[in-house]
């Protein structure tokens, strides 16, 4: 979970967390929260870092839907992933809206 100070960044990062909680929840997943010092452009490889530390068998990825200018300049999250110099496996999925659609 990376720090954000940008109301928009915070509302973004809320959200995604809830819909993460109740999916891994639904799907009885363990999962641990993880806060991180970096800012969200810095994430991607803030995760890495944490993975290679404790030593994680792949790292997963939603690919990016709509790129904005921070890709543009800076590369995306997914291809920062991809190119990680730890050489974790990076399993990278496409985002659709089915596959966030939970079912009781």
């Amino acid at each position: 979970m990376p720090k954000a100070s940008d109301q928009f960044f915070k509302t973004g990062i809320r959200s995604n967390l809830q819909a993460m909680d109740k999916l891994y929840n639904a799907a009885e997943i363990d999962f641990k929260m993880v806060s991180v010092e970096a800012n969200v452009h810095h994430a991607a490889d803030a995760a890495m870092s944490y993975g290679n530390s404790i030593q994680a068998g792949a790292f997963i990825i939603l690919t990016t839907l709509r790129p904005d200018i921070f890709d543009f300049f800076g590369g995306s999250d997914d291809i920062i992933a991809i190119r990680n110099k730890y050489s974790v496996p990076v399993l990278c999925i496409n985002p659709r809206d089915d596959l966030y659609v939970l079912c009781n």
